[in-house]
């Protein structure tokens, strides 16, 4: 997601707060754009990041599903062939058929 040019809440004009450390915790924080109007909204670039990971994973993952599903329709696909025409009984009718 690109960084919105205003605020979503308010519409005032997003301002850049780099990295540093907190005042009151003392923790570093990383760098993110807030309100300048100081409505509360925050944009951080790596949450997006974060959240964009988290649907490339659950898009993966489904994948990954439907792919074991395709392998699993292809042996039940291949046991009713196998059963209906027996290996044997496709030799002749291919002979026959030369």
């Amino acid at each position: 997601m690109l960084k919105p040019l205003n605020c979503p809440q308010c519409g005032s004009p997003l301002k850049y707060v780099p990295a540093g450390v907190s005042k009151t915790t003392g923790k570093p924080y990383t760098a993110f754009w807030s309100c300048s109007n100081q409505c509360g909204y925050t944009w951080r670039p790596s949450a997006q990041k974060s959240k964009a990971v988290k649907n490339n994973d659950k898009v993966l993952n489904a994948l990954r599903e439907i792919y074991k599903k395709q392998i699993e329709l292809e042996v039940k696909i291949t046991k009713i062939i196998n059963t209906i025409c027996p290996a044997d009984k496709k030799e002749k009718d291919i002979s026959l058929k030369s």
